[in-house]
């Protein structure tokens, strides 16, 4: 879905309310730049509603549920264009780049917000809790609105949207900082039996990696990986 990364998009449209589903995608090659803006709420001690939303610049959106959400399982959706111009109008606005990429806080029981964003061929990342920025918790509001809107939207079968990743259950693919040295990171990994299968493209910093399932699990080391500063990316089989 990016530059770096492969990763998948949904082109089909909804011209009325309510939701069907469909198995139809579009790929999206790899090598090309990718302008988007990425949502993830984490979870809490309580209900709180835990997912994963993007926006595409072309006014494609998905949205992936991961719990205490009112629809459930993977959806998407077109986005009117002049929506999808003053979501990205206000990113340049506030000079998203210039945020710190991490806003620390001792809130145990609050969900860990995380906003990137893909421009350029580059990939910023802003996390935290309450502690952010208000032009931050703003475009969370922003984007919050979108993903959390129940009308309109399109249903993806989960086995056919992983069909795409071509994964198996013990692989990732991860997109690194430019500067990383992905052979010396990897040792840091030890534990989770981390090694490189294959670089995805001669001039990206991207790998598809392997770990040991007698360790971890994917969605375990996608967690533990995603904070990381090394790494830009991670997708594995759902």
């Amino acid at each position: 879905m990016m530059k770096y990364i492969l990763a998948l998009t949904s082109i089909l449209i909804v011209a009325c309310g309510g939701t069907k589903k469909t198995d139809q995608y579009s790929e999206v090659d790899m090598i090309e730049p990718m302008h988007k803006i990425s949502l993830y709420k984490g979870a809490c001690f309580g209900r709180c509603p835990s997912y994963e939303f993007e926006i595409n610049r072309n006014g494609i959106m998905q949205f992936r549920s991961i719990r205490f959400t009112q629809k459930e399982g993977i959806y998407t959706k077109k986005l009117d264009e002049s929506v999808c111009a003053k979501i990205f109008d206000y990113i340049d606005d506030i000079n998203y780049m210039a945020f710190e990429t991490e806003y620390p806080s001792n809130i145990p029981d609050m969900p860990l917000i995380r906003i990137k964003y893909y421009f350029n061929g580059k990939i910023k990342k802003v996390q935290g809790k309450m502690e952010r920025p208000e032009e931050i918790k703003t475009l969370q509001k922003m984007l919050e609105e979108l993903a959390e809107s129940t009308d309109r939207w399109t249903e993806v079968e989960e086995d056919e949207y992983d069909k795409h990743y071509n994964l198996k259950d013990t692989q990732l693919i991860v997109s690194f900082t430019k500067d990383t040295l992905v052979p010396r990171w990897i040792k840091n990994y030890k534990a989770y039996g981390l090694q490189i299968i294959q670089q995805m493209a001669a001039n990206q910093n991207v790998y598809m990696l392997k770990f040991d399932p007698e360790t971890t699990s994917a969605k375990s080391l996608k967690a533990i990986l995603d904070n990381d500063a090394a790494v830009n990316e991670v997708v594995f089989r759902k």
